[in-house]
């Protein structure tokens, strides 16, 4: 009597994780001693002849359609019995190596396969099926005619492997990172070991130094780097890697990409001093000055010179304790420095076998002079600034060079002060522009045309007796204008004098006005005036150096006048009431 029931077939179904199978698969019969005639034990029934085949392959299904494609590798190991239809085992055998398995010279019968779930390595896991359920690994029925082969029923897998993707590179500042410059160090074998010291794999890597292991088992591991002749591990990031290349251990989970895997390697006894000598004026690197190193005694070790961009560098170097000096040349001053000192010499530094340090700059500035004298209103024209001489604001003074060429320019503040810094050596002259309203004559360095003559700057030098004295140029009025020359008035009115002083560029433009008789008409200090009383008099209107024109006044006395209308009164009451017209 068969202890299975006939079960629906098992369509092709995809499944992630863990796969919910709806069919009523097929429940194994155990085969006894007392089932298997004649035996001993229980074993496998053997095949009997015939000429149907059924037969698949467990497989890698890395883009899950449930088909083996081409570069998806078998599954090996995963134990599989054909049962008949009555629940006996017929056979058994084990996916090989390219996940293939098969059971041939099958007679026409009714079959099912089972797949035993606890064969299935443990770095696959179940992502699609077909034909079998994934719970209990027991197929559909399926019918085999003779010498039909059948096919179609497999799991499909997700590889749960991890991967390591790392890089060997220069680290020549042996700091940890790889910077900008930093190489990858190509061909340096690395090796991927288990926690029972067995080489699961190896690699070299690349021309940019990475390397790579692909589909690795979860697990714990260590890896070790052949480091190169010449060179030693003086860094490492993430997992730390000792003197000998050998890293600590580290796991590797189902699908995990593990990138800190990162070696620094350093040449040996190639440890540098590397640094620049600059213009802190214009930030440009100074070009032929020689720059010693000397070791801890006082010893030379090296000599080299500032390249074009101001660069200079010590190569080679075993490990020690080293320091610096720099010819600063006679024109030049150190104004700044990182790791030197403002007398040219660099602190002492500790080198490693390959420690390169470039952080080392001296700054210079050249030497200059300056300039700091004053514009002043020399009111006396005695070429001396006296007390109560004020300076005068806002004068542009122009710097030239002996060949006539405007080096710099600047104007005099409100105390008429006025400067000029950071002048290079050299030999110079000034030209002060003469505001409008003074004038000037020879004074000290200035001729009467506000340029100075000749004079020197040397390195470090404050000039500060260029001051150029200016005086108010004076234009004495020619005459006056006045808007009348006679005024008529009555008694009681007002006016005003309009009276300007010619040239419109007279220093001294106040006039005055005086009347000879000032009963009869007062005037103010701006030409304001009003007719008092009947009478004739003058106003005199006279400018500051004397020059004068006479405005001759008549004041009539202002008589009185009587005002009225007369209208015709309708209603005859007296008073001029609406609707009642003038008589004209």
């Amino acid at each position: 009597m068969k202890s299975n029931k006939k079960v629906n077939k098992v369509g092709r179904i995809a499944v992630v994780g863990t796969l919910m199978i709806g069919m009523i698969a097929p429940t194994l019969t155990p085969i006894t001693a007392a089932a298997a005639t004649n035996k001993a034990e229980a074993k496998v029934q053997a095949l009997q002849a015939g000429t149907g085949s059924v037969s698949d392959a467990m497989f890698e299904d890395l883009n899950g359609n449930n088909v083996k494609d081409a570069g998806e590798k078998g599954v090996a190991g995963i134990s599989i019995t054909l049962y008949s239809d009555s629940g006996q085992a017929v056979a058994s055998t084990t996916t090989g190596a390219d996940g293939t398995y098969s059971f041939a010279n099958l007679e026409a019968g009714t079959y099912y396969l089972h797949v035993d779930l606890s064969t299935i390595p443990a770095n696959e896991r179940l992502f699609t099926t077909s034909g079998i359920n994934s719970q209990d690994g027991n197929s559909s029925y399926f019918t085999i005619a003779e010498g039909q082969t059948v096919t179609g029923y497999h799991f499909g897998f997700s590889p749960q492997v991890g991967q390591i993707a790392s890089y060997i590179w220069n680290d020549k500042n042996a700091n940890g990172y790889k910077d900008a410059g930093e190489d990858g160090i190509a061909n340096v074998t690395v090796g991927l070991f288990d926690i029972y010291g067995v080489q699961v794999a190896t690699t070299t890597t690349d021309a940019d130094g990475n390397y790579r292991f692909e589909s690795v088992n979860p697990g714990q591991y260590y890896e070790k780097v052949q480091t190169p002749q010449g060179m030693k591990i003086v860094t490492s990031s993430g997992n730390t890697f000792g003197g000998d290349g050998v890293s600590g251990y580290f796991n590797i989970t189902a699908q995990a990409n593990v990138t800190n895997m990162n070696v620094g390697l350093q040449t040996l006894n190639n440890a540098a001093l590397q640094g620049i000598v600059k213009d802190d004026t214009t930030s440009n690197g100074i070009a032929n000055l020689t720059v010693n190193l000397y070791n801890t005694t006082g010893t030379k070790v090296s000599e080299t010179q500032t390249d074009a961009t101001g660069h200079y560098a010590f190569t080679g170097l075993p490990a020690g304790n080293y320091y610096m000096t720099v010819g600063v040349p006679s024109n030049y001053k150190p104004t700044s420095g990182t790791g030197f000192g403002l007398d040219g010499n660099s602190y002492y530094v500790q080198l490693g076998d390959s420690t390169v340090i470039s952080t080392f700059s001296l700054g210079l500035t050249e030497k200059t002079g300056a300039i700091h004298s004053n514009v002043y209103n020399d009111i006396n024209k005695n070429g001396v600034k006296d007390s109560g001489e004020n300076g005068l604001e806002g004068v542009r003074v122009d710097l030239y060079n002996t060949s006539g060429v405007s080096v710099a320019n600047t104007v005099t503040d409100a105390s008429g002060n006025y400067t000029f810094a950071n002048i290079k050596p050299g030999t110079y002259y000034v030209r002060v522009t003469t505001p409008e309203g003074y004038s000037s004559q020879a004074n000290g360095h200035f001729g009467s045309d506000n340029v100075s003559g000749y004079f020197t700057v040397s390195a470090d030098q404050d000039i500060t007796n260029l001051n150029d004295g200016m005086f108010k140029t004076i234009v004495e009025p020619t005459g006056i204008t006045v808007d009348t020359s006679d005024i008529a008035a009555f008694t009681g009115d007002k006016g005003k004098i309009n009276a300007t002083v010619e040239p419109s560029n007279v220093t001294d433009k106040i006039l005055t006005y005086t009347v000879s008789d000032p009963s009869i008409l007062s005037v103010d200090a701006n030409g304001n005036w009003t007719a008092l009383t009947k009478g004739e008099t003058d106003i005199t209107v006279t400018a500051s150096n004397g020059i004068s024109e006479v405005i001759h006044v008549v004041v009539t006395q202002k008589v009185g006048e009587i005002k009225s209308f007369v209208f015709e009164d309708t209603n005859k009451n007296g008073t001029k009431e609406a609707g009642e017209s003038g008589v004209a």
